[in-house]
């Protein structure tokens, strides 16, 4: 905002008397990687079409934008060349065994990318978050297995 005030875009910086808000020490952090029990539980409890999108993130470590557009044509010699969103730079992800195992357990479908929604079109990203919102919700018979 300071940037703005010599070239007469606003006649003073308004932020200046936010005050700052101390977090909470006993607070988690909002974003922080998920324990392994949190993701088996999420896992255990989301639809196969859901389970393979977590499942790719979690070996990844894509954000969901990315994995979603993730291409079939785009594998090759157990190498999955993916386009990062943010920099617009292939990157190559190597299919172990365990991203494998996820892939070889989603559904079948005939979208051109490798994870498909329920309907077996490709993800949209709302679409995505949709699902992905509804079924975070806590539930009583969500309980970890």
């Amino acid at each position: 905002m300071p940037h703005c005030i010599p070239k007469g875009l606003i006649a003073s910086n308004f932020a200046t008397a936010v005050i700052p808000k101390p977090r909470p020490k006993a607070r988690l952090r909002p974003y922080r990687p998920w324990s392994w029990q949190e993701l088996f539980a999420v896992l255990h409890r989301a639809g196969p079409h859901l389970r393979a999108v977590l499942a790719v993130m979690a070996n990844t470590r894509l954000d969901p934008s990315d994995a979603l557009n993730l291409r079939r044509d785009k594998i090759a010699d157990g190498v999955i060349c993916g386009v990062r969103g943010k920099t617009g730079v292939e990157v190559p992800i190597p299919i172990g065994p365990t991203l494998r195992a996820a892939l070889d357990a989603a559904p079948r479908h005939d979208a051109g990318t490798i994870l498909a929604s329920s309907k077996g079109t490709a993800w949209t990203y709302d679409g995505f978050s949709i699902v992905w919102h509804r079924s975070s919700r806590p539930r009583a018979s969500s309980a970890p297995p």
